[in-house]
């Protein structure tokens, strides 16, 4: 793996630096710190964009907020909503509090805990969204109406941490009292009760493909779960002390770690090694963030520092959408897209491995499908996917559009995909890729 390039070393605090996140388009990152700020600056440039005086005391977490004027007290955590229109935080003030972004307005103010809100999280289809607390519990609301619709109260101390899996089936939280929970949403029960660590949990999340959640412990240790069978895959002691972030890369491939002993690691999970070991910190790293194409990562620290690292090796290569001149029939934007609608696709022979799988579904874009009427017949079904090549190396990016047969021909460099309006019939669905 090439060596990663530092890019930009952002001293613009003037206190310890908690919380750091790139922006949905990956061209801003924003940082909370204890100087009472948030900085916004521009990836490329390393310039501030925006400086935030809005707080009246310390930014403990940031998720690019807009304005954050409506707490009382610290902000220990925001999150976007995954259409990006709403952004949550949680408090000191024991509240959480939704914004709409387009309007700059607060859309709900939910008082529901007792205590300072740790952690916030948004289910995938953005219509739930979870909070951890001092109180030592995790409520989950209604996004549409703002009132909790369950309250989880397993942990016996403080929660640190909620995320909720890609699927949206499960919510997982790491708690004080040294353990992971995994609930099954569906019957609200406590599915998996992790207690491999045998101090604070600080951080957890789950890889992109849900088979996999990772936790942060203050005991130096990271551990790495299989979902299905419940086991440490990886259980990793490269830290010297306290693990204080986890992020897995958006290929799942790697994984990222901010430790009160100053440094940053980058494991191959494949592996289990440390591949990267960063320390251009000189305190605590508190905090550490991917870019949503996986070609950068940030690091906050304790020493008011924000460092932006750099690798292609890492990157998703996101292709950019092609941009395809298609029927007047095709005028209606769907507002939600069914995976099923496309079963399976398939490469072509002039890749390796003739006939077999192209790749997981990762999720659509619905405000790039279109479709046609049910009493239309015949034609095409075009919709955008967003899908990982099993081939690549680094787990590559590419985007899937589903195009009339006259157009998937051998030689043409674009990633395209056929099918007849029968399901069934799996012989009409041919891919060529492209990778920009």
């Amino acid at each position: 793996m090439s060596s990663l390039e530092l890019v930009h070393d952002l001293n613009h605090h003037k206190g310890s630096v908690f919380s750091i996140d790139f922006s949905p388009d990956r061209k801003r990152l924003a940082s909370g710190s204890d100087d009472r700020t948030v900085k916004v600056v521009d990836v490329a440039t390393g310039a501030v964009t925006h400086n935030l005086w809005h707080h009246t005391s310390t930014v403990r977490t940031v998720a690019f907020p807009h304005d954050s004027r409506h707490h009382t007290g610290d902000v220990w955590a925001v999150a976007f909503s995954p259409d990006g229109n709403l952004l949550a935080s949680g408090g000191g003030d024991h509240t959480v509090i939704i914004y709409d972004l387009a309007s700059k307005e607060v859309s709900q103010t939910l008082r529901h805990h007792t205590g300072w809100v740790w952690s916030v999280a948004f289910s995938p289809d953005g219509k739930l969204l979870a909070s951890g607390s001092m109180d030592m519990m995790v409520q989950i609301y209604d996004v549409a109406i703002g009132e909790v619709t369950r309250t989880l109260r397993h942990h016996t101390d403080w929660v640190y941490s909620v995320t909720f899996s890609p699927d949206g089936k499960y919510l997982a939280s790491g708690g004080r009292d040294d353990t992971v929970k995994v609930y099954d949403l569906a019957s609200n029960t406590v599915a998996h009760d992790l207690d491999h660590h045998t101090n604070s949990v600080l951080s957890v999340v789950f890889s992109p493909d849900g088979n996999l959640l990772t936790s942060g412990s203050y005991d130096e240790t990271v551990k790495v779960y299989n979902i299905a069978s419940q086991t440490v895959d990886h259980d990793l002691w490269h830290h010297t002390r306290g693990v204080c972030s986890v992020a897995f890369s958006p290929s799942g491939k790697y994984l990222a770690t901010g430790s009160y002993d100053e440094t940053v690691h980058i494991y191959d999970l494949a592996s289990s090694t440390v591949i990267h070991k960063l320390q251009h910190h000189t305190n605590w790293v508190r905090a550490v963030s991917f870019s949503p194409d996986g070609r950068y990562l940030a690091s906050g620290s304790q020493d008011s520092t924000v460092r932006i690292v750099k690798s292609d090796v890492m990157s998703l290569a996101l292709a950019e959408i092609e941009r395809v001149p298609i029927s007047e029939h095709f005028k209606k934007v769907a507002s939600s897209v069914n995976h099923e609608t496309v079963r399976e696709l398939y490469r072509p022979a002039v890749q390796r491995g003739a006939g077999a799988a192209l790749a997981t579904l990762l999720r659509a874009h619905p405000s790039l499908c279109e479709h046609r009427d049910e009493e239309e017949q015949g034609g095409l079904y075009p919709f955008m996917f967003l899908a990982t090549m099993p081939t690549a190396e680094v787990g590559d990016v590419y985007e899937v559009l589903l195009m009339k047969p006259d157009l998937v021909a051998s030689g043409i460099k674009m990633v395209s995909a056929s099918r007849k309006r029968n399901m069934d019939n799996k012989t009409n669905a041919q891919v060529i890729l492209k990778q920009r």
